[in-house]
């Protein structure tokens, strides 16, 4: 059970790369143009991407392993799941406001892009850090982590809400590369809401191994 978080992590990358290609020929379907998505594999910056995310479901899931092994819950493990929490809701909203900012502003809004996504994401990442830190504090451990997960899950789908009908608006458009900051905030939502799994699936593989551990002790 300790290599539960690698795996969950690995096999989170691997579902994110597969779902690659279909996702962005269905986020950028067109009769005008194609977007080739063997371009991304051939970034770094997607692969960085894909480390990042990976690196956060790992986070997430340090905390509920320390307690399926009926650990005290460290201040490391608390303050890995605390930033990879924030980590989560700031992707969330950066990705909020890239998509938004396309649909009022359309293709102006391209040069100030990566400006308003990482300051977007650095100021919510510390305000969110600041929210989960007290949460830490007046929540037992167990409900921290499911609290935590309701409200990445809660936050991912009220971001799609807003997202898609906003990459439906500017796919209508016909200014180059219409969708590219919606797809930002597809990216990001979809990401965290597969995030948010993570730990849910840990609990109830706990739970079934130590049902099974249970009944094998007593049949001995």
């Amino acid at each position: 059970m300790k290599r539960w978080p690698m795996w969950v992590a690995l096999l989170y990358a691997v579902t994110l790369i597969v779902l690659t290609a279909p996702a962005v020929s269905l986020v950028f379907i067109s009769h005008k143009e194609k977007m080739d998505p063997g371009t991304l594999f051939g970034s770094w910056e997607y692969w960085v991407w894909i480390v990042i995310l990976m690196l956060n479901q790992w986070a997430l899931l340090s905390l509920p392993v320390d307690l399926a092994n009926q650990r005290p819950a460290g201040k490391r493990s608390l303050i890995f799941q605390i930033t990879a929490s924030a980590l989560s809701m700031g992707l969330l909203i950066a990705g909020l406001a890239v998509g938004v900012g396309e649909a009022v502003k359309g293709d102006a809004s391209f040069g100030y892009t990566g400006w308003i996504f990482f300051g977007v994401l650095g100021v919510s990442w510390l305000f969110w850090a600041r929210v989960f830190a007290t949460w830490s504090r007046k929540l037992e451990t167990g409900d921290l982590i499911k609290q935590t997960c309701r409200t990445l899950f809660k936050g991912s789908v009220l971001q799609l809400l807003v997202v898609v009908p906003c990459h439906i608006y500017v796919r209508s458009k016909e200014y180059c590369c219409a969708g590219f900051g919606t797809a930002i905030g597809l990216a990001c939502g979809l990401a965290v809401m597969f995030v948010s799994f993570g730990p849910g699936i840990f609990f109830l593989y706990a739970e079934q191994w130590k049902k099974m551990k249970g009944e094998k002790q007593q049949h001995l």
